[in-house]
């Protein structure tokens, strides 16, 4: 099983925002964030799926949506570091699939699933890309 660095580059989608349901925020620094709602598992997932950027590019991980029946508009892609994912007490492995070759997995410590409210911390380590870093993943730093 390949490792993942520390400093390796973490990606995940992030829903469009409805008026319900706030997905991103403001963060510190400038730009913005994704929120633990978007960082949140399904009722039916125990891990946190995320894509490595050194397998997957962000506008791959969007297509993926479309190859998928679904429509991408106004999805967007936070990045993270995989030491941030260490540093807020979860696991990350390398778990390729089929439609995902950078595809990984989060778990809580002991690859236990990780409960909801603990994501907020590694939430706010997030950052959105811009539409040009989409575009052009070159420009991720």
């Amino acid at each position: 099983m390949e490792s993942i660095d520390d400093e390796q580059i973490i990606l995940r989608r992030v829903p469009p925002t409805q008026s319900f349901l706030a997905t991103c925020a403001d963060r510190k620094g400038g730009g913005l964030r994704a929120t633990s709602i978007a960082m949140a598992t399904a009722r039916d997932e125990d891990f946190l799926s995320c894509s490595l950027l050194s397998h997957t590019t962000p506008k791959q991980l969007l297509d993926q949506l479309q190859e998928s029946g679904k429509d991408n508009n106004g999805w967007m892609v936070c990045m993270f570091l995989a030491k941030d994912v260490r540093e807020a007490g979860f696991e990350i492995f390398y778990d390729p699939t089929p439609i995902d070759p950078g595809h990984c997995s989060i778990s809580g410590e002991g690859g236990i699933a990780i409960p909801n409210k603990k994501l907020q911390k590694l939430a706010k380590r997030t950052r959105i890309l811009t539409h040009e870093e989409i575009e052009n993943p070159n420009q991720i730093v």
